[in-house]
């Protein structure tokens, strides 16, 4: 720098605190008074929303202030069954607005849970330790630091559980295509019961594929964003679409497929961590055998984990017909029907699709 010259001083952080309002606020509250200390400015809506003021509206305003200087914004997402919960619960429509402004989110894992598959991407920062953070200071103080560091630089790359399987399986994030869809969605209420029922198996046949045909344009892909956002028997979402040759691909439709499934259901999580060669032998061994792959990372250890007794969970794929080859052949809803034939009756899959040949001769 020239004589004279000195850089300009940043502006606090913005930090919005997004947590559940169950015994674990506590800890919520202790770093929004320990962010205070350090001099960074936080929303928490124990101190923002007023009584008889409309707590909707209050939470809105504080997100607003949230963006008004994005470089500095940063989202923290205080996760435990609590805050995860789907299909009401208030720190989804939070998160959701934060992934629409396109802000830094920073999700803390607290008590475990299963982290919503908008965000199941991003490697979380364990906190699961330091509760109650009164009694475990030094656990607290240590991993208080840590989140200070990671907040400032932006950077949220910690080892956890989780990262080996993201950086080998490498998902495409569907979060933003998700998002743009819910943006305006209403309604279909009625649709959701039905599944529900399906899921329950309290429908005529107890079928392991609920189907949802449709022509273009009357909003099957906001349908599949808003189940795999508000379901919370849904483990897993895909969206193929024709223009992308990488999202109609059968092996990385695989890779989304464990990866998601992975963190939505540690039993399965568990056999992966044990299969014997590693995941990285079967993902190269059969990196063009889709069904010997689907076999081997899906079927297999889902057998293993052995959950006779676990309740039914869904996979949604949505636009299957977008899989489809110029000739009406559909890879994928060949795979599906092959392999749903071996995987256990607890998981079903919920398909959107236009009604084609090649799609109906399969499923």
């Amino acid at each position: 720098f020239r004589r004279g010259k000195t850089m300009p001083e940043k502006s606090p952080l913005r930090i919005f605190i997004s947590y559940g309002h169950d015994e674990y606020a506590e800890l919520a509250e202790r770093i929004k008074n320990d962010l205070h200390l350090k001099g960074y400015d936080s929303w928490f809506d124990r101190n923002r929303i007023q009584p008889g003021n409309y707590f909707d509206c209050e939470i809105e305003k504080g997100l607003i202030w949230l963006t008004e200087d994005k470089s500095r914004a940063r989202f923290l997402y205080l996760m435990t069954p609590h805050s995860v919960r789907r299909p009401n619960g208030f720190c989804l429509n939070e998160l959701a607005f934060a992934m629409m402004k396109e802000l830094s989110i920073f999700p803390v894992m607290v008590q475990m849970c299963e982290p919503p598959l908008s965000i199941c991407r991003i490697q979380w920062f364990d906190m699961q330790e330091c509760f109650p953070p009164d009694e475990k200071a030094d656990s607290y103080l240590e991993s208080f630091k840590k989140l200070l560091q990671a907040l400032e630089d932006d950077n949220w790359d910690f080892e956890g559980s989780t990262k080996s399987l993201l950086a080998k399986l490498d998902p495409i994030d569907f979060g933003p295509d998700m998002l743009r869809h819910l943006k305006d969605f209403t309604g279909r209420e009625w649709l959701k019961k039905e599944i529900e029922e399906w899921l329950e198996g309290k429908r005529p046949g107890n079928k392991q594929v609920f189907w949802i045909k449709g022509k273009p344009g009357i909003g099957k892909t906001a349908i599949s964003s808003w189940l795999a956002s508000t379901m919370y028997e849904v483990v897993a979402a895909y969206f193929f679409r024709s223009d992308s040759p990488e999202k109609r691909d059968p092996v990385r439709f695989i890779h989304n497929l464990v990866y998601h499934m992975s963190t939505q259901v540690p039993e399965y999580r568990e056999q992966l961590y044990a299969l014997t060669f590693g995941v990285d032998h079967y993902l190269e061994k059969y990196k063009n055998d889709p069904n010997d792959l689907f076999n081997n990372l899906v079927i297999l250890p889902l057998y293993r984990a052995g959950m006779k007794d676990r309740k039914t969970l869904a996979v949604v794929i949505d636009g299957l017909d977008e899989a489809s080859e110029e000739s009406g052949d559909n890879e994928i809803a060949r795979l599906i029907a092959r392999q749903l034939e071996k995987a256990p009756s607890w998981l079903k899959f919920i398909v959107t699709s236009r009604s084609e040949a090649g799609i109906n001769a399969e499923l």
